[in-house]
């Protein structure tokens, strides 16, 4: 939220225009949560993508003239980690085609953006959907009624030349005349002229220079070289997939792909095309160099990771971010975390879906459920607040509308104030890189410690199916619910009969995640990913062949797992109480999320930089004009409040 005002008739001094200006900057960026470490993205605008949020996304994407193609991404999700360098580099390789094609993102792990996630049916991450060029905001549902226009999916590749060459498939039926689809029986080059013209799209510049093409059927270079010239109405790429007349006109010889040029003048000629050099490259720099424009440069994969890592250097300066190592080879569960965890998967892992019916509600039932009797939480307040949820949810037997959902989460936070943390900070599970580590360790952490406080219960909860059954139904990293699901599967991990050989295969489960994401994308480098406990961490688990002693292992779980502390620093119960009063009062809008700090310090904040503004303008006041007049203090101050009320 940005404050704006006017001032009308109001004598201001150069000082206090001064004062107001800092002052209100400063509130403005306090409010956008540019101080304080607000949500960080995997994607920033120089990475040529369009930044999408849920204000904005429906008058981007609808009723424009190219196609969108938008991924819907969470910035915690290991996929989708590892899927943007690909989608930067896709997004650089194809910024020409902007006349086409354009691309977007939107954050759906930013809890302002859940609404807009929520209303596309995103159902994990990362998702692709293409709207075609001219898509409307609304359309005709199978039930004949109006309903939301959510596009298309796109398939998702690892390989940027695949994601090309679906988006060159997906937007040729839509743009004809730009991709040069020409009839093969034209005979001469005024009756190609002819048909370029006829086939003009309204409002688009007349070419003067046409690129003949002759290439193979199913070939890609002729559509991506159209492409790649399609912001350059001087230019028309036309493409032959046989030999016609105007072959032998140009004087190709079996050549094969072959191309040639006829200006408006009729002036014509064969361009020769080298074999040891990319030949869309190579035609788009020669028509332009023949129409005297000078081609762009399209930055190189090695320059795009430069920046990627320029841009990752400047995030953890400016966020304050763990230093690598600093405590990679420690081993302690902060309660902090497991708050957030449990925070994160109610309000915004679950408030992604409309209705929760079906196996969905009983997942979250069961979830909810085992964690009113195990969450180690040091506050009655959470204790309280799982229960009551828990006893809520045990009366909806059908299904539960989001809204529902989302009404009663609000009125028990507001109620019993159970999250006294900052909501955008995490402790022991803090990265060394923003979107590291976070909430998929949260969620590794919480599910170790409840299944290890399982284990010393006199009568047995089975924690595993319940992980189980939450993990499939609501987990938002789409691969990685796949992984887990499947090593369940595999392993027949929900026919163990004990609680205790539950916790070592979910032990057994994490190792494996452990290994086979090492080295990727999502691997935070100051917390490398290896066989857990490490031999620092618990030299006793190994045995003498570097094994581990399984129930040395248990041991050392328990020992962890079972007291999680506070670690964040300055904790104070009192003052995290007053915090979440503030926090909660934001959810008396509908469903909207508070993406700032915490509500005293916001005060504190504004009552410190008002104070300096009033000391500065009445010590300017008194001596600037003391010498002339009596300057009544009661008045100056009447006057500043009466003028900061107009300006908020």
């Amino acid at each position: 939220m940005a404050f704006t005002f006017t001032i009308k008739k109001l004598s201001c001094t150069k000082s206090t225009l001064v004062v107001c200006a800092i002052l209100l900057n400063v509130i403005h960026v306090t409010e956008q949560g540019g101080i304080f470490g607000a949500p960080q993205s995997l994607y920033e605008p120089t990475d040529h993508v369009a930044v999408l949020n849920a204000t904005n996304i429906k008058s981007t994407i609808f009723g424009t003239k190219n196609a969108w193609i938008v991924e819907f991404y969470s910035s915690w999700c290991g996929h989708c980690i590892h899927f943007a360098p690909v989608f930067k580099q896709l997004a650089a390789e194809v910024e020409s085609w902007s006349s086409v094609a354009k691309l977007g993102v939107i954050d759906c792990a930013d809890e302002g953006n859940i609404p807009a996630c929520r209303e596309f049916e995103i159902m994990g991450y990362p998702s692709i959907v293409f709207f075609p060029p001219s898509s409307k905001e609304m359309k005709i549902g199978e039930d004949g009624k109006e309903e939301l226009n959510r596009g298309g999916r796109f398939p998702r590749s690892d390989k940027v030349s695949q994601l090309k060459y679906d988006l060159v498939e997906m937007v040729s039926p839509y743009f004809p005349s730009v991709l040069g689809e020409i009839s093969e029986t034209v005979d001469s080059f005024s009756d190609l002229w002819s048909l370029v013209k006829s086939s003009a799209t309204a409002g688009i510049p007349e070419p003067s220079l046409l690129i003949l093409l002759y290439e193979r059927d199913k070939s890609f270079i002729g559509k991506e070289l159209a492409l790649q010239l399609s912001n350059y109405p001087q230019v028309r790429v036309v493409r032959f997939q046989k030999r016609n007349a105007l072959y032998d006109k140009l004087g190709l010889k079996n050549e094969w792909p072959a191309a040639g040029y006829v200006k408006t003048d009729m002036e014509s000629g064969i361009i020769s095309i080298p074999r040891n050099q990319d030949i869309v490259s190579y035609l788009q720099s020669t028509a332009l160099k023949m129409m005297k424009i000078e081609p762009p440069k399209s930055p190189q994969p090695a320059q795009l990771e430069a920046q990627h890592l320029q841009v990752e250097e400047e995030s953890k300066q400016e966020n304050n971010l763990e230093e690598p190592n600093v405590k990679a080879s420690e081993d302690v569960v902060s309660i902090e975390d497991l708050i957030h965890a449990v925070r994160n998967s109610l309000r915004n892992e679950v408030g992604v879906f409309k209705v929760i019916s079906g196996p969905k509600l009983k997942a979250l039932q069961d979830y909810v459920h085992v964690l009113g009797q195990l969450l180690p939480a040091d506050r009655r307040e959470l204790i309280v607040f799982l229960m009551k949820l828990d006893q809520w949810l045990k009366t909806q037997t059908d299904e539960i509308k989001i809204n529902d959902y989302l009404d009663k989460l609000t009125e028990l936070e507001a109620e019993n104030h159970p999250w006294d943390i900052e909501l955008n900070t995490w402790a022991n599970c803090r990265g060394t890189i923003v979107g590291r580590r976070g909430y998929t360790c949260g969620v590794w952490r919480l599910f170790h410690t409840v299944i290890m406080l399982a284990t010393q219960k006199s009568q047995e909860i089975f924690v595993l199916p319940v992980m189980h059954g939450y993990i499939k139904e609501f987990f938002g990293c789409t691969e990685c619910v796949e992984h887990f699901t499947k090593m369940v599967a595999d392993d027949g991990a929900l026919m163990i009969t004990t609680v205790r050989g539950q916790a070592l295969w979910l032990w057994r489960a994490h190792n494996k995640v452990n290994l086979r994401t090492k080295g990727s994308e999502s691997e935070d480098p100051g917390y490398p990913k290896g066989l857990y406990p490490n031999d620092k961490q618990c030299p006793t688990c190994y045995t003498g062949d570097g094994s581990f002693d399984e129930d040395k292992v248990f041991e050392y779980l328990l020992n962890i797992y079972s007291s999680p502390i506070r670690t964040m620093r300055n904790h104070q119960t009192e003052k995290s109480k007053r915090e979440a009063d503030t926090q909660f009062r934001s959810h008396q809008a509908p469903h909207r999320q508070s993406r700032f700090f915490s509500g005293t310090d916001y005060w504190i904040f504004c009552i410190v930089y008002l104070s300096v503004a009033a000391l500065l303008i009445f010590g300017y006041l008194h001596f600037k004009l003391g010498s002339r007049r009596r300057i009544d203090p009661l008045a100056i101050c009447r006057k500043f409040l009466q003028t900061s009320r107009s300006i908020v």
